[in-house]
């Protein structure tokens, strides 16, 4: 979710940055989703986070990680705010620029929140692929497009969670969900499709949880307990993929 402000087709990504930059900011990882990402994370060596909006994240990992953290972000604003938290922070959009470090320069890459946002997906992977070192962990996460209380939803003819047909409200065509202002997402994952897309990228899947989305505790219990039945039935999927 940290970059989601991507060039659409027939849009300007700085008019999308000014839009949704002040509800982004305000935005804050679960607990759950971060120890879950913190267990992946090796001890040391370079970390590339994909997306710098949070600075709980970075902080958090460095609980574990104590080797240098580099970031990249399409927002200038947040690149000039956060720069200080990094060894090296970068504007890049990954979804049509070069991430800019050297072949098989990073051993960690963290990418949470962040592929649903993204036009050209395949361009974001194939240059993690590129810095990711050959024994290095790329963590992904995104949210699940089939998770078991979306499918409830669409037997009932309701919009999924997380799906976004709107630029000022994500409330549309679901009366259970929350008015709020939408993240952008352009794309919805199933845990098949994404697997298939990182496979097709030149990646193995070594390690995979999911967490809850909903704020509401019942509801957090239904998608933890579908999460523990299998991952393809959780709210939000997290990967720990390897280079072939």
């Amino acid at each position: 979710m940290p970059t989601f402000i991507k060039k659409y087709e027939h849009m300007n990504s700085h008019k999308l940055e000014h839009k949704f930059i002040e509800e982004i900011e305000n935005f804050t990882f679960s607990q759950e989703r971060l120890e879950q990402t913190l267990q992946m994370i090796p001890d040391t060596g370079r970390l590339l986070e994909i997306g710098i909006c949070f600075r709980e994240t970075i902080d958090f990992y460095r609980e574990k990680f104590h080797g240098d953290c580099y970031g990249v972000d399409i927002s200038r604003k947040i690149i000039k705010n956060r720069s200080i938290d990094f060894t090296e922070a970068k504007v890049c959009d990954v979804s049509t620029e070069d991430i800019p470090w050297e072949n098989n320069f990073f051993d960690v890459i963290v990418c949470n929140e962040v592929i649903e946002h993204v036009y050209n997906t395949d361009n974001m992977l194939a240059e993690i692929h590129r810095v990711l070192a050959e024994t290095g962990i790329l963590i992904i996460s995104t949210p699940n497009l089939a998770s078991f209380i979306n499918r409830i939803f669409l037997l009932f003819g309701l919009q999924p969670l997380c799906t976004e047909v709107s630029t000022q409200s994500t409330h549309y065509g679901n009366f259970l969900r929350q008015k709020l202002v939408p993240a952008g997402h352009i794309r919805n994952f199933t845990y098949k499709a994404l697997a298939d897309l990182l496979e097709e990228s030149g990646f193995i899947i070594t390690t995979q949880c999911c967490t809850s989305i909903s704020s509401k505790k019942l509801v957090s219990c239904l998608e933890n307990l579908a999460g523990k039945i299998h991952v393809s039935l959780g709210s939000n999927i997290i990967l720990g993929c390897m280079k072939k």
